[in-house]
C-alpha cells in the first residue's frame, strides 16, 4: 500500500490497496449483533486491522423495523489533536473508510420465525487508506489486555511481582495470543497501584505501609519545601538479627538511580556463619558528613565501607573506638582500574 503520510488522495490510495470485502462475505447467521461483531473482528485481527461498532444500532433502523449497524475500521474518523507541546501524541485515526454492515433479518427455524444478524459488504467499502499491522506483538489494538489477563496482572502486582516478570509470566500463560508491550504492562500496574493508595501520594503511601508492617522508621521534612528530606527504614526481623549480631556493618550507597535522584544507603550485617542480611536502608539528600551522622544511630564493632570520605569522617566522629575496614571488592576494583 501507499504510505498514508503521503499527500495522495484517499481515492488514489484506495484504488491501489487490497479489497478486503471477500474476507467478510459469509452466509452465517448470528444470534446477536455482538456475535456478528466478534466474528468480523476475529477475521479483521487475522488480517492486521481492528473494527469498532460505529453506533448502538438504535439510530439506524430499516423501514420494516429491523436494526442495522456499521462495523468500521478502528482508524476511521479525524485524527485527534494533542495540545500537550511537551508530550505530543500521534493519533491513530486517519479517516479510513473501510466498513461493513450487520443487518437483522427474519428467518424460519423449527416452524418459528426468529431474527438473526447477517454481515453485508459494500462495493468500495473494503479498502483501507493505511497499512495493516504485520507484527501484532506490542500493538495496542491486538495485544491489549483482556479481562482475564488484567485479573492476573492485578494478582501479581498485589504480591509485589515486578512488571517485567509479570510480562514474562503472561507470555508463558498466553503463547497463542499477541503479547502486550512493556508500556501496556507498566500502565496497567501503575493504574492498580493508584487505585490501591487512593488519595495518598507516594510518600504518604510509603509511610502508611511502613506503619502497617511495623517497620522501625523515622524521617525528617524540609521546612521550606515541605518534602521528606531524610528517611530511615528497617524491617522488624532485620532489627532482631542486628541485635543478635551487631559486630559488622557493611555500608554502601546507590548513585542516583531512583526517581528522586537521591543516594540510597544500604546497611548489611553478617552472621557468624558468614551469611549476610539487610539491616536497614535510608535515603538522604546528599552524601555529606552531616547526613551520614543523621543516619548512624547504633555502635557496632566493625564498619566496612568503600572510600567515601564523608562517610568515613562521620564514622570517625561518632564512633571513634570502632574499627573501620575498606571493602575488598572496592579495593580490587580500584587496583584493576589503576593497573590497566
Amino acid at each position: 500500500m501507499t504510505d498514508p503520510e503521503s499527500p495522495v488522495s484517499w481515492e488514489t490510495f484506495g484504488e491501489n490497496s487490497i479489497d478486503y470485502n471477500p474476507l467478510f462475505e459469509t452466509t452465517l447467521d448470528f444470534e446477536t449483533r455482538d456475535d456478528a461483531f466478534n466474528w468480523a473482528n476475529k477475521v479483521a485481527f487475522e488480517n492486521g486491522f481492528a473494527l469498532v461498532k460505529a453506533n448502538n444500532g438504535a439510530k439506524n433502523r430499516k423501514k420494516n423495523g429491523l436494526l442495522a449497524s456499521y462495523f468500521r475500521c478502528k482508524r476511521h474518523g479525524l485524527p485527534n489533536r494533542s495540545d500537550d507541546l511537551e508530550m505530543p501524541r500521534r493519533s491513530q485515526k486517519c479517516s479510513c473508510k473501510f466498513r461493513i454492515r450487520a443487518v437483522q433479518n427474519f428467518v424460519s427455524k423449527n416452524d418459528q420465525v426468529t431474527t438473526v444478524w447477517n454481515i453485508v459488504t459494500f462495493e468500495g467499502g473494503g479498502l483501507h487508506n493505511h497499512n495493516v499491522a504485520v507484527y501484532k506483538d506490542g500493538d495496542r489494538h491486538f495485544a491489549r489486555l483482556d479481562a482475564e489477563e488484567k485479573t492476573f496482572v492485578r494478582q501479581q502486582t498485589m504480591v509485589g511481582v515486578l512488571p517485567r516478570d509479570i510480562k514474562n509470566a503472561l507470555h508463558l500463560k498466553t503463547l497463542e495470543k499477541p503479547q502486550p508491550s512493556s508500556t501496556q504492562l507498566y500502565n496497567e500496574t501503575r493504574k492498580i497501584r493508584k487505585e490501591v493508595r487512593g488519595e495518598r501520594n507516594t510518600a504518604q503511601q510509603m509511610l502508611a505501609l511502613a506503619v502497617e508492617a511495623k517497620y522501625v522508621h523515622w524521617h525528617e521534612i524540609n521546612s521550606e519545601t515541605k518534602e521528606i528530606s531524610h528517611i530511615f527504614m528497617a524491617y522488624p526481623d532485620s532489627v532482631k538479627l542486628f541485635r543478635a549480631y551487631p559486630y559488622v556493618v557493611i555500608m554502601d550507597s546507590t548513585y542516583k538511580i531512583n526517581t528522586y535522584k537521591n543516594p540510597l544507603i544500604e546497611m548489611v550485617g553478617v552472621t557468624p556463619t558468614g551469611s549476610s542480611f539487610l539491616i536497614a536502608c535510608s535515603m538522604i539528600p546528599t552524601e555529606s558528613e552531616e547526613n551520614y551522622k543523621w543516619l548512624l544511630k547504633k555502635s557496632p564493632s566493625v564498619f566496612v565501607t568503600d572510600r567515601e570520605l564523608s562517610l568515613i569522617n562521620a564514622l570517625d566522629s561518632l564512633f571513634p573506638g570502632v574499627d573501620h575496614l575498606l571493602c575488598r571488592w572496592h579495593v580490587n576494583k580500584a587496583i584493576n582500574g589503576k593497573a590497566l
